[in-house]
């Protein structure tokens, strides 16, 4: 079963069983060694004679010895890993059962244990701690199951007596019942999860102190030593070197060190003063038998493209392999990854249907494959030629009991605007799913919180924003006692609310409180990645600390905390001085251009305005359209370059090309390009304008737009990587009775602080083709782009100001009457509770697509005439100054003029020059009031 050669050759299970059969005086021992390695046949899946071990055959042969325990424990097995017996499930109830009937108390006890901490029902309903801890006997191995029990429950968060089971209780039952190396393997446990024990966190001096003298405490050091290395935890007051990492001369010690090896060279850290390459790690693998291990190895360097003794590794011989060492899990998931990679197995890409097939009827097997549909959904993946559904993934969770994934794809679906039954979830319905999962999952509800909270950019954006914040805050809060993570999500919500100037208890956050919050995080890689993303944040935006600047060098410092060499380090260091190079350029441009500085600036140096998602690229036409903008236009014509001294573009971020490179991908499936490029990037790809912030997109459908976004999801990041990165994704409903497409607004996040490199403002138009569209060239992209032509801006904006002129008053009156529609972005009236609200919001939108309307104009208008491009339509042109006139007199004269006027004063008495955000608000209800006076009349 340890895969241990015999000369030079695997040991198959039928030479065991031959072996066993040699035996001339075979009794009840043998006949019972002969049952429970067959046990071991059917649960691995090993074949004996070219055929698979049933469970049936199993209980067959426990039954024949009479192996009443046995059998009992063969059972739980087959319950707990989904595997049938006569066709039918085992249920937990018929365990119960069995060991009562073999009078197993201390098995019993142990079976709840497991049903309690992995939330199997018994009896329909969920075992709850308390009765957990009754059933396990009064003896040493009773009280020795218990003390288990109770050191899961602490670290999982579960409470006993309606209590949390604190580490010092658990510390108390293992010195009672004398198990010192489980003892010392559960302060370990509390010191890298940063568990308090006595009071204070538990520090690595200890937990190598208190493991035992023996070849399995020496064993436990190494591994423990080897953790403090790759995470970053000082031991003996400084971090722990890879040479210093030491494990045992024994087989299991070689396997440590194998292993150890192939950490170091996937994180590039040096070893012996050289960099660890894939041949030392397979040589480890090899000296220490390790064939599995092995297998990954190949797997690894294959995924990566990195050579492993001088050859690339193909995806035929790592499948070879797998189906060598009858590893049937670990080549279903290598399948996945081809899969989901597109890398081409035998000249042709593996399908999601033979992922499926590949994976094997066990209880991983199953999770796999729930797992796998999941992210077909979420990637758009077709499933037997038809799209998996996010009810058919909740359904394959519910039925295998994994209520922690099911909560996890609850919140996937919430950051991709995905809808399940028909709508959109809310965060309470996500919050609620993780409240099913047994234990504490306060930190991934906290994170979920965080990816959901963006800078409001609308008036009812704050108040939402503000109620994320709080319940975030109020869920770490109502945790008696925090660990780490915890802590490091404290600080990240501290700077949140300092960045969104949000009050978190009604108090404002300032930055010297965050840099007081991260100093008192332990040391680690990751408290230290979260302390220098804030000190290039502070840096980078001139955000006093203490009175203070941040200066490069004390950005500089905190990088060189980071191993010399390693792949985390490099990437940290290029992203901060990419960040100053475009940052600078920013500040360049704008003081060339000596426009005024919009009021909002986000991480990335983009700017946000108080304007419709849907309608954004206008809102940027108008302010990239200034005076200074168009002086410097007639430069370029002179010149040929842009107006901008010793400056030059910046490398694109490697999220944003490769966002860029989506996007034609989804053409290439089309005759007809639905994914059109509009506002300041198509603006900048034909040298109109000098720096472009997000990208503006018109899709001709709903299909292409969620084609393009279910691509998008590659671009997420695993938790566990160097840097995470993610795709946020909100969504805008349309309203047919006001003719308003449907947006999508998403966010490119990059970094520990969520920092946004990109937005894209995704509008879902069918009206729009791309007749007459221009093809640009993008730098570093390999094709080109349409672009929304002229006339189809000038059609769009025409036929929602049409609609608007020939429904306002009917709208009007259908409201009066009780209609309800959902008009989106309505800023000042979001959630209407009367009809008179509903009109508000009606006119705001009014308001706003007359905003828009004037905006555009004023773009392509120079010295009070038009300044259109070639073959532009005048006459569209010319209609869309005739339907912004009429729409003003009608605002002008509507029957709710007077009334809204008073109301929006009201609210502009109301607010505080306290912040930005009170600011922008201020800005956009003067905008709405002078909206309502005919242009050059002033407010």
């Amino acid at each position: 079963m340890q895969n241990i050669r015999l000369n030079n050759r695997k040991v198959t299970p039928d030479e065991v069983i031959q072996e066993f059969n040699r035996e001339p005086d075979r009794h009840y021992k043998y006949k019972l060694a002969i049952v429970r390695f067959k046990e071991e046949c059917c649960l691995r899946g090993l074949p004996l004679k070219g055929q698979k071990v049933t469970t049936n055959a199993v209980v067959q042969g426990l039954q024949s010895v009479s192996a009443i325990l046995e059998l009992a424990r063969f059972k739980e097995l087959c319950c707990l890993r989904g595997l049938a017996l006569n066709g039918q499930k085992v249920t937990p109830n018929e365990v119960v059962q069995d060991y009562r009937a073999a009078r197993a108390n201390l098995e019993l006890a142990r079976f709840k244990a497991e049903c309690c901490l992995k939330g199997v029902l018994l009896n329909g309903q969920r075992i709850l701690p308390d009765a957990v801890v009754k059933d396990f006997p009064d003896n040493p191995r009773g009280k020795l199951g218990l003390a288990r029990f109770k050191a899961d429950c602490c670290l999982n968060g579960l409470a006993l007596n309606g209590q949390q089971v604190t580490a010092d209780v658990v510390v108390k039952d293992f010195q009672a019942v004398g198990v010192f190396l489980e003892l010392a393997h559960f302060k370990e446990q509390c010191c890298l999860r940063g568990l308090a024990l006595n009071g204070r966190e538990v520090t690595p001096d200890e937990v190598v102190q208190g493991f035992p003298n023996s070849p399995e405490g020496k064993l436990g050091i190494a591994r423990f030593k080897e953790k403090c290395c790759l995470r970053g935890l000082e031991l003996n007051g400084r971090q722990v070197t890879p040479d210093e990492v030491d494990f045992p001369d024994s087989p299991e010690g070689l396997l440590g060190m194998a292993r150890f090896r192939g950490q170091c060279w996937l994180k590039s850290r040096a070893l012996n003063g050289q960099l660890v390459t894939p041949d030392e790690v397979s040589k480890g693998y090899q000296a220490a038998r390790a064939t599995l291990e092995l297998i990954r190895l190949k797997e690894q360097c294959c995924l990566l493209g990195q050579s492993l003794n001088g050859q690339q590794v193909t995806p035929e011989a790592v499948v070879k392999d797998y189906q060598e060492a009858n590893a049937s899990l670990e080549l279903a998931r290598f399948k996945q990854e081809c899969c989901l990679k597109k890398l081409p197995l035998n000249g042709q890409q593996v399908t999601p249907d033979e992922v499926v097939k590949d994976f094997p009827d066990s209880l991983n097997g199953r999770l796999g494959i729930a797992r796998f549909r999941a992210k077909c959904c979420l990637m758009g993946l077709l499933l037997n030629d038809q799209q998996v559904t996010p009810q058919a993934v909740i359904k394959d969770y519910e039925r295998g009991g994994w209520w922690l994934e099911r909560a996890i794809f609850y919140a996937q679906l919430a950051l991709n605007a995905r809808e399940l039954n028909g709508s959109l979830l809310d965060n309470q319905k996500v919050l609620e799913a993780f409240n099913k999962v047994p234990g504490d999952n306060s930190s991934r509800q906290v994170r979920y919180l965080i990816q959901r909270l963006k800078h409001p950019q609308q008036y009812h954006e704050t108040n939402e924003a503000r109620e994320i914040l709080q319940t975030a805050w109020q869920i770490l809060n109502s945790v008696s006692s925090k660990d780490d993570e915890q802590h490091r999500l404290q600080s990240l919500l501290q700077f949140m609310a300092m960045y969104h100037e949000l009050p978190i208890d009604c108090q404002r956050v300032s930055a010297e409180q965050v840099y007081q919050s991260l100093t008192l995080l332990r040391s680690s890689f990751q408290n230290s990645r979260l302390h220098f993303f804030f000190l290039s944040h502070c840096h980078i935006t001139r955000q006093s600390v203490n009175g203070r600047h941040i200066h490069k060098s004390q950005v500089l410092e905190c990088l060189q905390s980071f191993p010399a060499g390693t792949a985390l380090r490099h990437a940290l260091g290029f992203w901060f001085e990419q960040s100053i190079c475009e940052a600078n350029l920013m500040e360049n441009i704008l003081y060339n251009l000596k426009a005024v500085a919009p009021s909002r600036w986000d991480s990335d140096g983009a700017c946000g305005y108080a304007t419709s998602a849907s309608q954004h690229s206008f809102a940027n036409e108008a302010v990239a359209g200034s005076g200074a903008q168009q002086s410097l236009s007639k430069q370029w014509s002179k010149t040929g370059e842009p107006a901008i001294p010793d400056t030059q573009l910046p490398r694109l971020h490697a999220l944003k090309l490769k966002t860029l490179e989506i996007i034609q991908e989804v053409n290439r499936f089309y005759a007809d390009p639905p994914i059109l490029i509009t506002g300041s990037y198509a603006r900048f790809l034909q040298n109109r304008c000098s720096l472009f912030i997000d990208i503006d997109i018109q899709c001709t459908s709903e299909e292409s737009a969620r084609r393009f976004l279910d691509k998008l999801q590659i671009l997420n990041t695993d938790s566990d990587t160097d840097i995470p990165q993610s795709i946020i994704i909100w969504a805008i409903p349309g309203c047919q009775a006001t003719k308003q497409p449907k947006v999508y607004s998403v966010h490119l996040n990059y970094g520990d602080l969520g920092t946004k490199v990109m937005g894209l403002h995704i509008s879902v138009d069918t009206g729009v083709t791309d007749e007459k569209a221009t093809q640009l060239a993008a730098p570093g992209v390999e094709r080109t782009f349409s672009d929304l032509s002229f006339a189809e801006q000038i059609r769009s904006l025409n036929d929602m100001l049409g609609f608007l002129v020939d429904n306002l008053d009917l709208l009007t009156v259908e409201f009066q009457k009780g209609a309800v529609f959902e008009l989106p972005e309505t800023l000042l009236f979001n959630n209407p509770k009367t009809p008179d609200e509903r009109i508000y919001g009606l006119l705001t939108c009014a308001l706003m697509s007359l905003s828009y309307g004037r905006d555009f104009i004023a773009l392509h208008s120079s010295g009070g005439k038009p300044d259109l491009p070639p073959d532009s339509p005048q006459e569209a042109f010319q209609r869309l100054h005739t339907l912004t006139a009429n729409l003003q007199t009608q605002l002008n004269s509507h029957a709710y003029r007077v009334d809204f006027e008073l109301i929006v004063k009201g609210l502009l008495s109301t607010i505080h020059n306290e912040s930005d955000d009170d600011i922008e608000r201020k800005d956009l209800i003067k905008l709405l009031l002078e909206m309502l006076q005919p242009p050059g009349e002033g407010q």
